[in-house]
């Protein structure tokens, strides 16, 4: 999980140095290395939420992972602007 935060916040960081006339493939690298980073986080983090509580409760724990990462990006969006 630790390489997929790191992996993140350097994608996000190079997202930052955007401008209106960047090209493409300049924005379709940065994008290619978030969704890395967010795929070597995500996986892990909902699997450690699912494995932290009994069998039963499995499909509810990933669920509310889910919901709360959910919420978390929304007013992230929200409050950067």
């Amino acid at each position: 999980m630790i390489t997929g935060l790191v992996v993140t916040s350097g994608a996000l960081l190079t997202l930052t140095t955007l401008a209106t006339d960047t090209s493409y493939g300049s924005v379709a690298w940065r994008l290619v290395l978030l969704g890395l980073g967010m795929g070597t986080m995500i996986t892990p983090m909902t699997a450690t939420a699912a494995a932290a509580v009994p069998y039963q409760l499995a499909g509810m724990a990933a669920a509310g992972n889910s919901a709360f990462r959910q919420v978390g990006a929304a007013l992230g969006c929200r409050n950067s602007k």
